[in-house]
């Protein structure tokens, strides 16, 4: 028997019934305020293209659809379209599918079937809302009110649809950008490396023949005759052979002879103090006079055109001056000690005499 909801659609063919219907369900559920935009893009399956009544995109871009039945289902369009979902769900262009249906109306048995196996298969991201009679009536009474600006309403957000879209229809290209990227700079960095070792290799002979030539400079420079004897050194070495014969070794005090030992100890004792500072003083005039030859010497050797690195080797390899060879340490003044300790065994010897 025929009830309010029957009555109020029966002057309306299918696709109208199914458009008011679809506009008077925003009374009960507010699906625009909630991001849904109605007729959105078609999805492309294998068994053609789906359109849903409704759908929004979330946050991270995934789709949420709404498709709303008024009538009977069961036809062969409303089976393909749940084979159509199927495929959607699986490759996850959608994210999620809600079902309404009126109580009351017919459904086919083989429809039901695969309704529940589709809500088996993928669980809650499959929802079968069925609403009562009244609210039908009471949705499609609105949606006959808001059916004049229901397009005008709908394309409010229906590019942010389209943009979530085609951003998804992007995400693949902007990886395979990245990836070429990624591989275009890895393969500067080898070549800047293959760069960089063939520059090593062909400046390695140049440096060797460098440092080979540094090589034979020094040794030409250490195999070349000294410099001549100048007049500080001559200078130096004639004090050094004059203090060598002032103070002759503790041997030759054997044969001088001794009258009084304690004078002559204390005498001794102090001519070893005087030769000792006078030793010292000349040690360090000689030392000052060599450091000035040797500065010379190195000098010469650079205003000749031998490199710096090379007159360094040689200023610290270069041997003393000849000078050098008759100079005495001053810890060598001792040796008058020794001469006194002598003394001391002669007076012994004399006192035994006696």
């Amino acid at each position: 028997m025929p009830d309010e909801y029957d009555r109020i659609r029966e002057h309306f063919d299918n696709p109208a019934r199914g458009r008011i219907f679809e506009n008077g369900l925003e009374h009960l559920f507010h699906d625009r305020q909630n991001g849904y935009v109605q007729q959105p893009d078609r999805y492309t399956t294998s068994l053609g293209p789906r359109h849903y009544d409704k759908a929004k995109a979330d946050e991270q871009g995934r789709v949420h659809a709404i498709e709303d039945k008024s009538g009977r289902t069961g036809s062969k369009n409303d089976l393909r379209e749940l084979q159509k979902d199927r495929e959607l769900l699986a490759k996850r262009e959608i994210e999620s599918l809600l079902i309404r249906t009126v109580a009351g109306e017919q459904m086919s048995p083989k429809y039901e079937k695969s309704l529940i196996a589709l809500k088996q298969e993928f669980g809650n991201r499959v929802i079968h809302q069925e609403l009562t009679r009244e609210q039908a009536r009471a949705a499609f009474a609105k949606g006959l009110g808001r059916e004049k600006d229901a397009r005008q309403l709908e394309l409010k957000t229906r590019y942010e649809l389209n943009r979530a879209n085609r951003a998804r229809q992007r995400l693949p290209k902007i990886r395979e950008i990245i990836r070429a990227r990624e591989r275009a700079e890895g393969f500067r960095k080898v070549q800047q490396f293959r760069k960089a070792a063939e520059r090593g290799r062909a400046e390695a002979p140049r440096r060797a023949e460098h440092a080979r030539q540094v090589q034979e400079q020094a040794e030409r420079a250490r195999q070349a005759p000294q410099a001549p004897e100048t007049e500080s050194a001559r200078v130096a070495r004639a004090a050094a052979e004059r203090v060598a014969r002032e103070f002759p070794a503790p041997e030759q005090y054997r044969e001088r002879p001794t009258a009084d030992t304690g004078e002559r100890a204390a005498r001794e004792a102090a001519e070893a103090r005087a030769a000792a500072d006078k030793q010292r003083a000349t040690a360090e005039k000689e030392r000052a006079a060599a450091e000035k030859e040797r500065a010379e010497h190195l000098a010469r050797l650079q205003a000749r055109g031998i490199p710096p690195e090379v007159v360094k080797i040689l200023g610290l390899g270069q041997a003393e001056p000849p000078s050098a060879a008759v100079r005495e340490s001053p810890g060598h003044a001792p040796s008058v000690v020794r001469g006194y300790l002598h003394s001391q065994d002669r007076s012994r010897g004399i006192e035994r005499n006696r």
